[in-house]
């Protein structure tokens, strides 16, 4: 099968698939430039925890084991068996961390989207930005509830029992970086009902810095700035609504079945694709197919933050000085706000430019080089 009649399969098969189907021509074209569909066979690996995937995956053909990491016993816990149309990637991309593991139950076919393309749709189409802002993935949520259950020392409670009797109720903000002023923000974030849990981002009050998979904790009388991310993605859980679920049902949440009148997010939806009758010449077109499709790489591709970096919308703050050393030192303190995870050690960078100043009279280029190669 040519290149061009995959393409044509690709965009036949995003047009029955929300959100993909919300998108214009022009922005699908853009969003599937570079994109492939891989083949993986039994096993595979097709995403790894701690790895953020250079892909985003869309199960084309095939059945796809997903698998969540309980932080308790420090073991994976098998999640969801995903059927064809299930979206793979997706939330640690949003996250900036890898969180989800798949692997592949038979041999299978995905849609490979480059996560950079992913983003900068992400980015500029707002329906599309409103579809995953509103939603969260089983594997976060479960990742999220095991640290709480964590800090609770609880070892007891069955964690994907748990998540599967809250994913229903689970809300989902996004605030901006910098200090949180908006008054719907502020007040949802204040209501005492709600638990929320750090997804992405770090939160900082007058109390500390809570970190990603940290609770929030904040009455809403001292600041609140969210810190070392273009937004902080916040995944809340109402306590009223799981009580109501629990008298409903007799059973404490953590034992609760899920039996939802909608499925919830990530759940396996209808195959787009009938099974082709065995022997019959739809089934040998559909493994002629298989065939032509090339592997995928023995293990998943990840990609770097930095490589993401430019694909997200980011305002950074201005850093204000005067003088040879406070200028100098203001301009290292921006640059460091382009480079994440790096620890920008202040006192360190001016104790070198006072001394350099001190010595010859003024701060060359030469040595900003050296002092930059100093501090990462």
């Amino acid at each position: 099968m040519t290149q061009a009649a995959l393409s044509q399969q690709i965009q036949s098969f995003l047009t029955k698939l929300e959100p993909f189907n919300q998108l214009s021509q022009t922005a699908q074209s853009n969003l599937l430039q570079g994109a492939e569909i891989l083949r993986y066979r039994v096993g595979q690996p097709m995403l790894e925890r701690k790895k953020i995937p250079a892909q985003v995956l869309i199960l084309y053909q095939g059945q796809v084991r997903l698998l969540g990491f309980d932080s308790r016993s420090q073991k994976p816990a098998s999640l969801q068996l995903a059927q064809p149309g299930t979206i793979m990637g997706w939330s640690s991309l949003l996250r900036g961390v890898g969180c989800e593991t798949a692997l592949a139950s038979t041999e299978s076919l995905c849609i490979a989207i480059p996560a950079v393309q992913f983003v900068e749709c992400i980015k500029n189409e707002a329906a599309f930005r409103d579809h995953w802002h509103q939603r969260t993935a089983l594997a976060e949520t479960f990742e999220l509830v095991s640290l709480e259950l964590q800090r609770r020392a609880d070892r007891r409670s069955n964690v994907k029992e748990t998540v599967l009797a809250i994913a229903e109720e689970g809300q989902v903000l996004h605030v901006p970086e910098g200090p949180v002023t908006d008054g719907g923000v502020r007040s949802r974030l204040q209501d005492p009902e709600m638990a929320w849990l750090v997804s992405a981002g770090e939160v900082t009050t007058s109390t500390g810095t809570t970190p990603p998979g940290g609770r929030l904790q904040w009455d809403g009388k001292d600041p609140q700035v969210v810190e070392n991310a273009d937004e902080a993605r916040r995944i809340g859980f109402s306590a009223s609504k799981v009580k109501q679920r629990e008298s409903q049902t007799g059973t404490s949440p953590a034992a609760m079945p899920m039996t939802p009148s909608a499925p919830p997010q990530d759940a396996p939806i209808t195959p787009v694709i009938a099974p082709p009758v065995p022997n019959s010449p739809a089934a040998a077109t559909e493994a002629a197919t298989a065939a032509e499709v090339p592997l995928a790489p023995a293990r998943p591709q990840e990609i770097a933050p930095e490589e993401l970096l430019n694909t997200r919308p980011k305002s950074y703050s201005h850093v204000k000085g005067k003088g040879p050393v406070a200028g100098t030192l203001a301009c290292f303190q921006m640059l460091a706000q382009f480079v994440p995870g790096l620890q920008f050690r202040k006192d360190k960078v001016r104790r070198i430019l006072k001394d350099q100043l001190q010595a010859s009279g003024l701060i060359s280029m030469q040595v900003c080089g050296a002092s930059a190669q100093s501090v990462g």
